[in-house]
């Protein structure tokens, strides 16, 4: 869900959302997703990961993330969770 307000900003410096992301086999080996990056808006890094063994989302449905400045991850995200999550860790 991609918010109409913000595409004047995205003119200046791109905003990822979750359609952005590229989610790729989780290195871990036990099955699941794994899409990581870095803000360009303020360097930070980003994780989102879902549906191996371990993780804390399905990776269809719900999906777990971590990223800078986070002790733990959080789990079992819906896409539109993660969307509001992605958009707080940019600003």
């Amino acid at each position: 869900m991609k918010n109409k307000d913000l595409d004047w900003i995205e003119n200046i410096e791109p905003i990822i959302h979750f359609e952005n992301l590229v989610f790729n086999p989780h290195p871990n080996g036990l099955g699941g997703v794994q899409a990581t990056g870095k803000f360009p808006t303020n360097g930070k890094w980003y994780s989102v990961v879902g549906g191996g063994v371990g993780l804390y989302g399905d990776g269809v449905t719900t999906f777990e993330v971590w990223g800078d400045g986070m002790d733990d991850p959080i789990g079992y995200l819906t896409k539109d969770e993660v969307e509001e999550w992605l958009l707080e860790m940019q600003s």
